[in-house]
């Protein structure tokens, strides 16, 4: 009677540590990043989140595109306000490479087009930079921030003299039904 007990709860130990072992997990990817800490592509993949999906460009274009909005500007480290005519201003990153910055109600230019810039976006091999097809910017944005929420670079203003920094926070995210 004794062995047979005993063979029971071997039984029973053995079976409640298989199932419990196979339990999978499952996670977002735009869910499973700190909120204060740069999200690196070795921690998404840690994450769950499968090598065939690019992860920053998940962060920065949702899985069709994302608005932000500019919430402070920084040159040499001191605050310095956004114009109203750019701080009211719409940057929405497509994930097919594209953007496009709509123009706020209080435009920069005399004439309104409701496009302020547009162009194409990719991120440098290593995932740090991100570069644009932009006339007055020569050199890729140093991603300083990129999690779901949030979107910082930095960039060298007026011939490198003065360093930017740009904050964004997240508006929209959505996934297109039609083009």
């Amino acid at each position: 009677m004794k062995k047979t007990l005993l063979r029971f709860i071997a039984c029973a130990v053995i079976t409640a540590m298989v199932f419990t072992g196979c339990k999978k997990e499952t996670h977002d990817p735009l869910s499973c990043s700190k909120k204060d800490s740069t999200v690196s592509t070795d921690a998404m993949r840690e994450c769950g989140v499968p090598n065939n999906i690019h992860v920053e460009e998940v962060l920065l274009a949702g899985e069709d595109y994302k608005e932000w909005a500019y919430t402070k500007q920084l040159i040499n480290g001191v605050v310095v306000p956004i114009p109203s005519c750019a701080f009211d201003n719409t940057p929405t990153f497509f994930k097919n490479g594209t953007y496009i910055e709509y123009d706020g109600p209080t435009s920069c230019d005399s004439v309104n087009t409701g496009i302020e810039s547009k162009g194409t976006w990719s991120f440098t091999p290593d995932g740090k930079y991100i570069n644009f097809d932009v006339p007055d910017l020569d050199e890729p944005l140093r991603i300083l921030k990129l999690t779901p929420d949030t979107l910082g670079v930095q960039f060298p203003y007026q011939g490198g003299a003065d360093t930017v920094q740009l904050w964004l926070h997240a508006r929209h995210t959505k996934k297109l039904t039609r083009l």
